[in-house]
């Protein structure tokens, strides 16, 4: 009977072990994008838009996952279509309902203010910028903008161009994942460029202080659910 814990965690190391093998073999992520693909177009096109709803979720785990099932192209325009008809969604959710229906229900109406004077204060080009990022959180722009008199289409354009950038380096980062051992430099330059990006963001998200309308947005949201 004393044998029976080491049995048993003897037993649970060798599983743990094969599990860790399986997970780092070719075959075992060649199946799920197989039946990844198998889905058809819905599944990235879902994927990418859920991303605009819940900013938890990972979107160059969800582009990568395209591209590596549907190939580099058709990966990049499920991705694009997705995530720009999510952040479309969103925004126009916060400009058509939330804002003319739900906006007294925001006691911290100084908070709001704030926001607004920032959004007040953009260009056309820097919501291009913003969005052109993949750091940038796509839920702040369309929710800080479906509330501002930011004009609709303007907004809609720049975000289409923006996320045009953006799922692209986003598909060719993932495609040089998916081939990373047939092509490791393509990746390592792709992860250079990502850290360079990264450097940039950072000083023109801390200079347009982006971090404050983060935080007071997220007072804002809570409030409004």
């Amino acid at each position: 009977m004393k044998l029976c814990p080491y049995l048993v965690k003897s037993i649970m190391i060798e599983s743990i072990q094969n599990w860790i093998s399986l997970v780092f073999s070719d075959a075992f992520w060649l199946r799920i994008l197989e039946n990844y693909r198998g889905v058809g177009p819905l599944a990235p096109i879902l994927m990418a838009m859920l991303e605009s709803f819940v900013p938890a979720l990972p979107l160059i785990v969800i582009v990568t996952f395209a591209t590596g099932a549907y190939g580099p192209v058709l990966g990049f325009f499920y991705s694009y279509i997705g995530s720009l008809g999510g952040s479309v969604l969103v925004f126009l959710l916060f400009r058509r309902i939330i804002k003319p229906y739900f906006i007294h229900l925001i006691p911290q109406r100084a908070n709001l203010e704030k926001v607004m004077k920032w959004v007040s204060g953009q260009t056309p080009f820097m919501i291009l910028l913003f969005s052109s990022f993949p750091f940038t959180p796509s839920s702040l722009l369309n929710t800080t903008f479906g509330l501002s008199d930011f004009n609709e289409l303007t907004y809609i354009l720049c975000i289409a161009l923006g996320k045009l950038i953006m799922i692209m380096l986003l598909a060719l980062f993932g495609s040089s994942l998916v081939n990373a051992f047939q092509n490791p430099y393509l990746l390592g330059f792709m992860i250079v460029i990502f850290l360079v990006m990264r450097f940039v963001y950072k000083r023109m998200h801390k200079k347009a202080g982006l971090d404050d309308i983060a935080k007071i947005q997220k007072k804002e949201d809570r409030n409004l659910l």
